[in-house]
């Protein structure tokens, strides 16, 4: 693969998604991209991480379908802690269903699924700001 994108390896990015492929695929496009990637299968162990690494964490990636926890639980919790944490939603669902569901939560984007590399890059540099 081509890394089209480098970034500083100290960010990263912290990946809550319940399938195993999906976070595989996306670990590799984001370590293609240069990123750190912290991964996570649900949202009570992306908590988990989130709190573990703060500070280091430049966006999430957040499955719109979370078991337990739900995502609007999770999301609504990294806001609590760092609210200025971009958040890209990643679903299979459409995007005005999303959108309602985090409607009026700034630094949320969304990312529908599939995605390609370069769709991933796009969401990542928009919220990162790179």
């Amino acid at each position: 693969m081509t890394i089209l994108y480098s970034h500083p390896a100290t960010d990263m990015i912290l990946v809550v998604d319940p399938d195993p492929f999906s976070r595989d695929i996306t670990r590799r496009f984001l370590e293609a991209l240069g990123f750190s990637v912290l991964l996570a299968q649900d949202g009570a162990a992306g908590m988990d991480l989130f709190r573990k690494n703060m500070a280091a964490v430049g966006a999430v990636i957040l499955d719109s379908i979370l078991p337990d926890d739900g995502s609007e639980k999770t999301f609504l919790e990294l806001r609590q802690m760092r609210s200025n944490v971009p958040v890209i939603v990643c679903s299979a669902c459409s995007t005005q269903e999303v959108a309602s569901r985090f409607a009026g939560d700034g630094g949320v984007d969304y990312l529908p699924k599939p995605f390609s590399f370069v769709q991933l890059q796009s969401a990542v540099r928009k919220a990162t700001r790179t």
